[in-house]
């Protein structure tokens, strides 16, 4: 009698042991989905960025030969920033968020107070495109504001939460 309730508690921790290895099996392979996912948007990212490099280079060169000798419109600059969180991490509401990765820079020049604490000086004249793309894993959607001068502007896109 003895014997077969050791058998049957045996047999019971294997199976318990056997199912936290399929437990632990299965969020390795989530593990590496989410690593190659990761790979694959780093790489989305800089490819991204290369072609909005070209593309930029491409409008100002094509801009300065249009406006050659028309003083007035050669002092008009595209002007184009794009920046990234270096890590994932929390953002207190209301809290600037600074971008201490800048990925492209075109016109603007002193990068300081966007990497300390995401602001940056218009220094020239010229067309602005301000593009924000943020993502949350959190339950509920997050949301960003952007100023001009101190002063709200409004806001075409809201950010959804991404899971991956």
């Amino acid at each position: 009698m003895k014997q077969q309730q050791t058998e049957i508690m045996l047999q019971s921790v294997l199976s318990s042991a056997n199912a936290r290895s399929q437990d632990f099996l299965a969020l390795l392979n989530k593990l590496k989905i989410s690593d190659n996912r990761t790979i694959e948007l780093q790489s989305e990212l800089h490819n991204t960025s290369n072609r909005f490099n070209l593309t930029v280079s491409n409008l100002n060169r094509r801009f300065k030969k249009s406006n050659a000798g028309n003083a007035h419109d050669s002092e008009f600059f595209l002007t184009v920033l794009s920046a990234q969180l270096t890590s994932s991490g929390t953002v207190a509401s209301y809290a600037d968020i600074p971008f201490k990765q800048v990925q492209t820079s075109h016109g603007i020049h002193d990068l300081t107070s966007i990497r300390k604490d995401g602001k940056f000086t218009c220094e020239k004249p010229g067309l602005y495109l301000i593009s924000v793309c943020v993502t949350t894993n959190a339950n509920s959607n997050g949301y960003y504001y952007v100023y001009k001068n101190k002063n709200l502007q409004p806001r075409h896109t809201d950010i959804h939460n991404h899971m991956l």
